[in-house]
């Protein structure tokens, strides 16, 4: 499976706090420690990002599946729509904690930093941020 429809969501990139730490690091002068933590994160939210969006492709799949059957079951077509937002749902409220961890590792100086680094590439983006 090596397309995953509608993945990655524009935030995975666009908005990925601390992606962009790591990127600027020198520049909102973080230290070595915090570095190790945030590349820990990333690691382990890139892992579970993936899993879940193979979770969503597959169900996606099966949805499409059910809707082009001969017979289609209009319970089992709502059920499983149900299923993928939920995923969606899911994935979405991970990405918040994992941005939110962001707070945990800087300090608000670093923090502002960040933030006005966001603000900086959302005015220069012809794509819409978040």
């Amino acid at each position: 499976m090596d397309k995953l429809p509608g993945f990655p969501p524009p935030h995975f990139h666009s908005h990925d706090v601390l992606l962009r730490v790591s990127i600027y690091a020198d520049e909102i002068g973080i230290d070595s420690d915090q570095i190790r933590q945030v590349r820990q994160q990333q690691v382990a939210y890139r892992q579970s990002y993936l899993a879940a969006c193979q979770n969503i492709a597959a169900k996606i799949e099966e949805l499409d599946v059910a809707v082009y059957r001969e017979s289609p079951d209009p319970a089992e077509i709502d059920r499983l729509i149900d299923e993928i937002g939920q995923l969606r749902t899911s994935l979405e409220k991970e990405y918040i904690h994992h941005t939110l961890m962001a707070r945990e590792i800087l300090t608000p100086e670093q923090g502002e930093a960040i933030r006005a680094i966001y603000h900086r590439e959302k005015e220069a983006s012809p794509v819409s941020f978040r």
